[in-house]
């Protein structure tokens, strides 16, 4: 039996703890939401420091939430972010 969403995080919940780190509800989605941005040709420069800013402060809960120990980013930037945070 798979595992579904909700089995990690309850409809009334707006997180869970994995791996002892606090991860809410929309971390993956803000993730991958700022990772459109990033790697989007229409973003600003702005635009693109900002999400880029952002999934540095998200990167480190999902390293720690072992995301990282399953999956990779295609976009090379991106990774490395990732991998910076698992080297501290």
């Amino acid at each position: 039996m798979g595992i579904k969403a909700e089995d990690i995080i309850a409809d009334h919940e707006n997180y869970a703890v994995l791996n002892g780190v606090s991860i809410r509800k929309g971390t993956m989605a803000a993730a991958l939401a700022n990772a459109d941005i990033f790697t989007a040709t229409h973003s600003t420069a702005f635009e693109k420091n900002a999400a880029k800013n952002m999934l540095t402060e998200l990167a480190a809960m999902l390293v720690n939430s072992l995301f990282s120990q399953h999956l990779m980013w295609k976009n090379p930037e991106i990774q490395q972010l990732f991998d910076e945070i698992k080297k501290k």
